[in-house]
């Protein structure tokens, strides 16, 4: 967002929470709300659960403006956020705040594949686009995507308030591009980019690092788009 002289605001844990006097309303200072890749149990409560292969990363001191998560109560105005027009980003594992938490009519297909199955380190793989779609506007047909402890979505059918819309997929074979991939099945014809939405808002779930390291500049407009989603006519 720097480099492109995007304006931007670094949201901190109190930032999701109100006072007793008043509950915090995000839609009132933010049209879009991004989140980084990272755990949703740490989002949520500042650290991966028990049995989160996470848990090893963790080493319990963090800086106090980042200590603890958003809490319930973070999570209950994320929601009024969306319910109200926000537009929601996630990006790679960030997505499962939402499978979590917003019970959205996606969720990640590889969530429960071993490793000795499943295997794609740090890798270049190929997705296809649907370019006609906001999020995917402007794109190729074909884009090569950074999967680096990804996700790959299934949806389903939505109900009530939802509605959803594959924006790019993994495609039947030769997904590789780059790297090392094992047990490419898994992933074919499995969606990359979903835009969800909720009442008002949407939920823009990327379930790839577009921006990893400031270096994947070809799915840069993922993320842009989402930025700049068309109000409705």
């Amino acid at each position: 967002f720097d480099s492109m002289g995007i304006p931007f605001k670094t949201l901190h844990n109190k930032d999701f929470k109100g006072t007793k006097k008043k509950k915090v309303n995000l839609k009132e200072n933010f049209d879009v709300i991004v989140f980084a890749s990272e755990n949703a149990d740490i989002i949520k409560t500042g650290k991966p659960s028990a049995s989160s292969p996470y848990r090893r990363y963790y080493s319990g001191s963090t800086p106090p403006e980042y200590e603890g998560g958003i809490g319930k109560e973070g999570i209950e105005a994320l929601k009024a956020f969306v319910e109200e027009g926000g537009i929601l980003v996630t990006l790679n594992r960030a997505c499962e705040l939402v499978f979590k938490e917003f019970k959205s009519p996606a969720r990640n297909a590889i969530e429960n594949v071993p490793r000795s199955k499943f295997f794609c380190p740090s890798s270049i793989l190929k997705i296809t686009v649907d370019n006609k779609s906001p999020i995917g506007y402007g794109m190729p047909k074909e884009a090569a995507s950074m999967f680096a402890g990804s996700l790959a979505l299934s949806t389903r059918i939505p109900s009530g308030y939802w509605d959803r819309k594959v924006v790019a997929s993994y495609p039947k074979e030769d997904i590789l591009l780059s790297g090392w991939l094992m047990g490419e099945d898994f992933i074919a014809r499995k969606a990359a980019v979903v835009d969800t939405k909720y009442k008002k808002g949407h939920i823009i779930l990327i379930g790839f690092r577009c921006q990893h390291r400031a270096q994947s500049h070809g799915t840069y407009k993922f993320l842009f788009n989402a930025l700049l989603y068309p109000e409705p006519n």
